[in-house]
């Protein structure tokens, strides 16, 4: 007789696209849009559908799942896509109007750029 392993929970599931474990699909999971274009809807988690959404809008294209598990290398590249779009987000957010009506980088604090926000909403209501 084997001995049971009480040490993993029974309710992991593993995702077909990376392979990683996890309480999904029934939380925060996705479902495949690669999968659907060729049958029924495939369960994948959270973070592929978010490199599937982003290989798809930066690179034109989806891996299909006849390709599954997708490549240690293809899963970087999209961690990759992924990390750019949310710096490029992220700077987006940041620029705060000038004076002069030129966006420019929101200073690294945030007390610099509430300093900076008050500073100009000061001169609005002056002028």
């Amino acid at each position: 007789m084997q001995d049971e392993d009480t040490t993993r929970p029974d309710n992991l599931w593993r995702c077909p696209r990376c392979q990683a474990e996890g309480a999904e699909p029934n939380g925060d999971g996705a479902w495949s849009h690669a999968a659907s274009e060729l049958g029924p809807l495939v369960a994948i988690c959270s973070r592929c559908g978010q490199r599937e959404k982003m290989r798809e809008q930066y690179a034109g294209m989806s891996i299909p799942p006849t390709e599954w598990p997708v490549s240690i290398e293809n899963l970087l590249f999209e961690e990759r896509l992924l990390l750019e779009h949310h710096r490029k987000v992220n700077r987006e957010l940041l620029l705060i109007p000038t004076a002069d009506g030129v966006d420019e980088p929101a200073e690294p604090t945030i007390a610099q750029r509430i300093e900076r926000y008050t500073a100009t909403v000061r001169r609005e209501m002056a002028g």
